[in-house]
């Protein structure tokens, strides 16, 4: 749970790489096993884990492209998202923030591994500050590539609070990828990138025919499945 490991390689017991404290696995037993005297836990086999799953790949580049090619009179999201990604899961909310919102950023700023604990915590909100500063200069999105939070199964209160604060002001458009410390099993689709979806919202630079249409989206986009998006 820590993130304290060691790997070795089987036929030589050479050391690949070591974090933290000298957990080890011990290739008899089957455990793995610290230099503390902590209980040894059991590692699951390849049966017991099971396969993984195979990954679904959320077509965002064609979904656009078939809403462009259909009559505005005409469309219905719900049918081009399932004839496009049938297996994904996507909301028409979503599709209207990327298409009024993130479709638009040519150029992203990217960061990852912020790594929010109470004991970075004043650090990494400055490092928000700098982040956001720094996209507005170069009118650029915010692109960020994983491990926002630290400790992995729950996020601190305390520190969600100062985060949403501190994102409140944001004002680009953000794509936001979890890392394995922000997942919370294996598969990667439940994490701890969520509570952050509506942390600031932003005025889209579409045009609007009315005052009534929704101008302002989400300035989050949590992407929890592979994607594809601008061609990346």
């Amino acid at each position: 749970r820590s993130g304290w490991y060691t790997i070795r390689l089987e036929k030589d017991s050479s050391v690949v790489k070591r974090r933290g404290s000298q957990m080890e696995y011990n290739s008899d037993s089957h455990t793995t096993e610290t230099s503390s005297n902590a209980p040894k836990i059991k590692r699951p086999s390849k049966e017991e884990v099971g396969p993984l799953p195979q990954p679904i790949i959320l077509d965002l580049d064609s979904i656009f492209q078939s809403i462009k090619q259909t009559s505005d009179d005409d469309i219905d999201v719900n049918s081009i998202i399932h004839n496009t990604s049938p297996n994904a899961t996507i909301t028409e909310e979503t599709i209207q923030q990327i298409t009024n919102c993130h479709s638009h950023c040519t150029k992203w700023l990217i960061f990852s591994d912020l790594h929010v604990m109470p004991t970075t915590l004043t650090t990494c909100l400055q490092v928000l500050d700098t982040i956001h500063t720094a996209a507005l200069e170069r009118q650029a999105g915010i692109l960020f590539l994983g491990d926002f939070w630290h400790h992995r199964g729950f996020v601190r209160v305390d520190c969600l609070n100062a985060v949403l604060d501190t994102m409140s002001n944001w004002r680009v458009p953000s794509i936001m990828i979890p890392g394995n410390h922000d997942q919370i099993d294996y598969r990667g689709s439940e994490h701890a990138l969520t509570p952050l979806s509506n942390a600031y919202r932003i005025k889209s630079p579409v045009p609007h025919n009315t005052e009534l249409e929704k101008q302002y989206y989400a300035g989050p986009l949590i992407l929890s499945h592979p994607t594809k998006f601008l061609d990346a």
